[in-house]
Order: structure tokens, then sequence, then C-alpha cells
């Protein structure tokens, strides 16, 4: 999961609105009167089965796919009245045979679009090497052909490719699913960090739940055709619609597909300080509820105190530190070998942290489901 609010939060208008469309080929129904709306900014995951539609809907975003009913709007343009070769160049695609062409060097694919676009040269050059450093190709790499990259590099240079335009929209079809493990989990990480800074509106076909649950904001599980079943990982994991969805998912992901980044919205904040407050060293009392960490003396180790009603107490035992990339099972493992052990979660990329105890973590699996499911509104 990409990033860190529920995409049932967001007050902007969809990106992308499929409404009540019916495709075929030939007698083939792939699709008979299906709606969605792809929330801007978000990674949305389609999944599904072999034939379920998929790589369909996809082709359906781009105006590849005619609908024989139904409107497709992208931005809030109808695509049966779109410019649609305009509209593509607007829309980055990375495509899991990554598609480079051979006789182009690795400045030549990234600068494709641009060129299309007629941009100045100064201005390509400047967007190709910016991409370089985001996707981590070396500079020395810039006159290279695909096939002097590995895998992992090619598919790199295609998502660098995608972007090129700086488009706000990414439809990605299965691009990690030809991978070995070890490039394709490195690659997915990746992704997920370009994503925190670039807050593009993704939509990304894969065949892989374990896949999905980690990159998607929103997950879409088509079948047969139909909509199964569309919302945030957790409700996935934790509110199966039936018994499909469920066996789909498979019980055993729930403890290692959560990762702590994503329940540290709701978990209580630690305020990090160079020293213990003046009026809390002295009295230690009539401090506000939450963590702190600080020395007890100056140039000493830091160490973890507890605001409360008590005052501010220390915590005795140290506390274990894991990274927001952890998951929910590394946390439980910690936290129920050491009996009234509090974790200190920290996110990289903020160096913002969180403290959680067995009860915190289940609190805030709580809260987000409450805010991923409202109560309706009395009648």
């Amino acid at each position: 999961m990409s990033t860190k609010t529920p995409p049932e939060t967001s007050s902007d208008a969809p990106a992308i609105v499929l409404e009540n469309v019916t495709c075929r080929y030939g007698a083939l129904e792939v699709f008979k009167q299906i709606s969605l709306g792809i929330a801007p900014g978000q990674v949305t995951v389609l999944i599904g089965p072999s034939g379920s539609g998929k790589t369909t809907l996809l082709g359906l975003m781009n105006g590849m796919v005619r609908p024989q009913s139904g409107r497709v709007l992208v931005r809030g343009q109808d695509l049966a009245r779109a410019d649609l070769i305009a509209l593509r160049r607007r829309i980055g695609y990375v495509i899991q045979e990554v598609g480079l062409f051979p006789h182009y060097t690795v400045y030549q694919n990234i600068a494709l679009v641009p060129r299309l676009l007629k941009w100045e040269e100064a201005r390509i050059r400047n967007r190709v090497e910016a991409l370089l450093g985001l996707i981590r190709i070396p500079a020395d790499r810039l006159n290279a052909y695909p096939d002097q990259l590995s895998g992992g590099q090619q598919q790199r240079v295609g998502v660098a490719r995608a972007l090129a335009a700086d488009p706000d929209i990414l439809l990605m079809d299965e691009p990690f699913g030809a991978l070995d493990p070890i490039t394709r989990e490195q690659l997915q990480d990746d992704f997920l960090a370009l994503q925190r800074r670039l807050h593009k509106t993704v939509v990304f076909v894969t065949h892989d739940m374990d896949e999905a649950l980690k990159l998607g904001d929103r997950i879409v599980l088509l079948n047969q055709g139909r909509i199964v079943q569309a919302g945030h990982p957790f409700q996935f994991l934790l509110q199966p619609a039936n018994d499909f969805v469920r066996s789909f998912v498979g019980r055993h992901r729930l403890l290692t597909a959560i990762r702590l980044e994503q329940l540290q919205p709701w978990l209580p904040s630690v305020q990090v300080a160079e020293a213990l407050p003046r009026q809390e060293a002295r009295a230690r009392q009539k401090a506000p509820p939450g963590w702190l960490l600080a020395p007890e003396q100056p140039d000493s180790e830091p160490v973890l105190w507890q605001r409360g009603r008590a005052g501010l107490q220390r915590v005795q035992a140290r506390p274990t530190v894991l990274q927001a990339t952890d998951t929910l099972e590394s946390a439980l493992a910690v936290l129920l070998s050491r009996p009234g052990s509090v974790l200190l979660i920290r996110d990289e990329p903020t160096d913002q942290m969180a403290a959680a105890t067995v009860a915190d973590l289940q609190g805030a699996l709580s809260q987000a489901l409450r805010e991923l499911n409202p109560p309706e509104a009395p009648r």
C-alpha cells in the first residue's frame, strides 16, 4: 500500500471513470454495465484470475478498446469524443515485456515522448538526467542499448520512459511479472519510494495478491467480467466480501501483508527531543499523554518516556526499533516474546517515529476499519 491514508477518504473527483460500460469481443461479453472510479494520486491495483478482464480494462482507459455502451472519462473528458493520440501521449505506460526499442539507446528511449511533444533538447536532457537519479541507473549507461542491460535495468528504463513527459496517469500491465523474485522485490520497493514522491494516478495490473497488497492503495478484484470486491487492502484482509475473495486472498497473508507504515497514522507518535523539557525534568508531572524520546542527562543515550496521569515515567526496558516497512508479523513477534514491551517504529523517509504496544496495534487496526467503513447516516 503505497500511501498512508485510506483512498476512500479522498474528496477529489476521480481521474478515470467508467460508467455502465459493456464491452464485447464478438460474441464474448467481457464486461456488462461495469462502473468504476480511479482515485487521483493513488495506486489502484486490478487483480483477478486469467481472463477476468484486467488488461481489457486498461485498454478501455486509454481508448485502445472501445465499449459497446457506456462511457469512459479520463480527466473528465469522454473518450468517445477525445483526441486519443494526444490523450495517450499524456499517459505513461509500463508493460511486462518492457517494450524498449532495441535500436535506441537508454537516452533515446527515455526521450521518445518528450520529442514527440516537441520539447527543446536542453529540457529533454535535463529531464532524462533527473529521471536517471530517480530510477537509480548510472549516468554512464545513457548510451547503452537495451540488450546491454539486465532485466531489472531494462524495466527501470521502462518506468523512466513512462515518466519522461511527466504524465499524471500511469498504466502498468504486470510490469514486474517477468523478473526474478529478488529483482522484483527491489523494483516494488523502488516503485513505492517513487510514488511517495510523485503521487501519480496509477492503475496497476497484477495476478499476484502479495504484490497487490503491497503496492495498492485500493484493490479491485475481478472475476468473469465482474467486480467482486473493491476497496482498501485492509478490507480484503479483514473483511472479504465472500468465499471467492477469502480464497483468493488466503488467510496466511493477514500478518505478512500489513506493513507498520500502513498503521502508523493510527499509532501514537513519539516526540524526539535533545533533552527533557525543563519543567517535566523537574516535576515529571502534569504532562500531556504521549511518548517522548530524550536523554535523561546531557550527552547520554536517548531513552523512551511515557507521559500520562502519573506524570513522566521512564520506560525501563530498552525498546526494539523497527522500520515502518516491517510487517505486522514482525512487530507481534517482538511484542509477544517480551510481554509489556514497547516498539519504536521509524519511518525513514520522514524520520517520524511512533510507539506501539499490542493494544496499540489492535486499536490501530480497529480505527482503520472504522474509517474505511463509516456508519450510515440515519434515515
